[in-house]
């Protein structure tokens, strides 16, 4: 069966095998030279090319989206945590400074010098009234009371 290589001006192959399209040197070497002198080939190779550079554009460009929108969230949260920050330290400061003056309206109440003795009225105190409760216990505060009487 006859095969036309040449059909308005496409190149075809000689035969096709199960490894693809087989071509005769002479055709290639003549489609090659035809191309050349046309400028077919790099017309072709041009077109390819520009393809490859808008793909290759489009994804810069997506790229630079991609980066803009997250630079944009990150610039806004960081935003956020420093009023956020802010808040709470001024919180601390105030709440630092409510506690310093509590500690002095305390000191000047309490007056530490009068607590001590106080404080140890109050353990003699509690040493006599555990006496005393020792002494009732065993049944002698009683007779104690009413000898004094």
């Amino acid at each position: 069966m006859f095969v036309p290589r040449k059909v308005k001006g496409e190149f075809l192959p000689e035969k096709t095998t199960k490894h693809g399209p087989e071509y005769r040197h002479s055709d290639v070497a003549e489609e090659c030279l035809r191309q050349q002198e046309t400028g077919t080939y790099m017309h072709k190779r041009a077109a390819i090319i520009e393809t490859d550079y808008d793909k290759a554009e489009e994804a810069l460009n997506a790229g630079r989206e991609a980066y803009g929108t997250a630079l944009d969230k990150f610039i806004d949260d960081e935003e956020k945590l420093e009023e956020v920050v802010k808040h709470a330290v001024s919180k601390i400061k105030n709440t630092t400074g409510k506690l310093g003056q509590s500690f002095l309206r305390l000191e000047k109440q309490a007056n530490f010098n009068k607590l001590e003795q106080y404080v140890a009225l109050l353990e003699r105190a509690n040493t006599a009234m555990s006496s005393l409760a020792k002494l009732e216990a065993a049944g002698t505060l009683k007779k104690i009371s009413d000898a004094l009487k």
